[in-house]
């Protein structure tokens, strides 16, 4: 099966790279890909892992590179978006001053009723209080630090 795909991808020669790097220079993007330790034009597929890993792999030749980090984003809605997103109908949470670690399996979106917090991630610190809305994608991994009580209505999904 490796073989015929391979048979539909034309040579690797020069006018094939250049009009493979032109389209990706414009933004293009391509599953085909030039490959060096082939020297050949062949699809790449990437797969993520748990840890936030992607395996890419030419069918001869796989090598592992480190996935995108994730952001949480932190904005301040209006009385309009919150209503349209029914907020106030979202269960609530609570906690006390405290700190631990914390990791999403699924995106959360939250509305912050009061407190202070610091969640620190690999890529920074990110500082929420009350009115704040925050969402914390898929795959983060994080520490909280409560510094005041804490009560946020949140949805995952």
């Amino acid at each position: 099966m490796f073989q015929r795909a391979r048979s539909q991808v034309a040579p690797s020669s020069s006018p094939v790279q250049d009009v493979a790097l032109s389209r990706r220079k414009r933004g293009f993007k391509s599953p085909w890909r030039y490959h060096p330790t082939c020297s050949t034009g062949v699809r790449v597929t990437s797969v993520v892992n748990a840890r936030g890993q992607s395996r890419t792999t030419c069918g001869s030749h796989d090598f592992a590179r480190e996935a995108e980090p994730v952001e949480i984003t932190v904005r301040k809605p209006t009385e309009e978006e919150l209503d349209q997103m029914a907020v106030r109908t979202w269960p609530t949470w609570e906690c006390d001053p405290s700190e631990f670690d914390w990791q999403y399996d699924e995106t959360e979106t939250c509305y912050i009723l009061e407190g202070d917090v610091t969640v620190k991630t690999d890529t920074g610190d990110v500082h929420f209080a009350a009115g704040d809305l925050v969402v914390f994608p898929k795959g983060l991994k994080c520490v909280w630090s409560v510094a005041q009580k804490v009560r946020k209505h949140y949805r995952f999904g």
